[in-house]
């Protein structure tokens, strides 16, 4: 899917007509403020360049399968992993610049976030990005290029990678299996880092179970204490709670109505939606599905979180009981 989604932007698309025009600048630098995808991105230009595919890259030759493994030797990458970018690494790079390509007729150097090079380190890769060896390519990404030197800003050929929509976002995290894909698609303002973070950390797991257990257990105020320190705990995830939340309250309403698609849910999340919709009305979720939405208005006005869970967890119990089955 990702892959699909890199080939129709704008920015793949000059690239690609780039390479093949014979225009393409041996030194490009690639903008985008999301981490991970531009990563992604700058690894399928590596692609491009190198797999024998004619139209595009293949994604399933030696070669490409090479590069997503980082251990194409024509393909050198380097990954700073939170790092700076010393003069030592790139002394690595112009120690070897001149030699030849091992398997093709071309060799590329990725740098990835170029912004986390230290200034001498720049400096020291400046010579090199004026007068590359005719085989050879630069790829550097940055999420600030406000922190690149201005000569090594003007060697480049500055491509601004297209940003992904939520929605594009969404398809990816569902294609990786990722089953609240749509709400932390939208939690993530457009984010794939931060999408690829939420489900890396498992905040999504314990979200999705703390939602159950208000949905199914939380049938007094007496107990709202329980619940409170539990939600104050998840911070500046409350909005991803939220989404959760009013995603899986419209499953127990579709599911109430009898028009919730199978391909939808699993057998625990079945289980689960029973538990809640069992003793509340239609008019009773479509209440707590509205009473969700005032709860992500408040936090987005900078509300007070505590008082909102306050109200939130009340709220809960009153809809509850208010529109019970009899």
């Amino acid at each position: 899917m990702i892959n699909k989604i890199i080939k129709e932007t704008k920015c793949f698309d000059l690239i690609k007509n780039d390479k093949s025009n014979g225009k393409l600048s041996h030194s490009i630098l690639l903008l985008n403020k999301d981490e991970k995808f531009l990563s992604i991105f700058a690894k399928s230009i590596c692609k491009l360049l190198l797999c024998q595919s004619k139209d595009s890259f293949c994604d399933t030759c030696n070669v490409c399968n090479k590069i997503k493994k980082n251990i194409h030797p024509d393909c050198k990458q380097i990954n700073t992993n939170g790092e700076k970018i010393s003069v030592e690494m790139i002394e690595e790079i112009t120690d070897t610049v001149l030699t030849r390509p091992y398997e093709g007729d071309i060799k590329i150097y990725l740098l990835n976030n170029f912004d986390q090079a230290t200034e001498s380190a720049q400096n020291k890769i400046l010579k090199t990005l004026e007068e590359p060896p005719k085989d050879t390519y630069f790829i550097l990404t940055s999420t600030n290029e406000f922190k690149i030197l201005q000569t090594i800003l003007s060697r480049c050929s500055k491509r601004t990678v297209d940003s992904l929509t939520e929605n594009q976002i969404a398809e990816i995290l569902k294609d990786k299996g990722v089953l609240e894909y749509k709400s932390i698609a939208l939690a993530s303002g457009g984010s794939l880092t931060l999408s690829l973070d939420l489900v890396e950390t498992k905040i999504s797991s314990i979200i999705n179970d703390l939602i159950v257990d208000i949905f199914t257990n939380l049938n007094s105020t007496k107990i709202v204490y329980k619940y409170v320190s539990k939600l104050e705990n998840l911070k500046d995830n409350l909005l991803l709670f939220f989404s959760f939340a009013k995603n899986f309250s419209n499953k127990g309403l579709k599911l109430k109505l009898g028009v919730l698609a199978k391909d939808e849910i699993d057998d625990k999340l079945l289980s689960s939606l029973q538990s809640f919709i069992k003793p509340v009305t239609a008019e009773g979720i479509l209440k707590i599905i509205d009473l969700i939405t005032d709860c992500e208005k408040m936090l987005n006005a900078k509300a007070n979180a505590t008082n909102v869970i306050d109200q939130f967890l009340i709220n809960i119990v009153k809809e509850k009981f208010k529109n019970r089955e009899v």
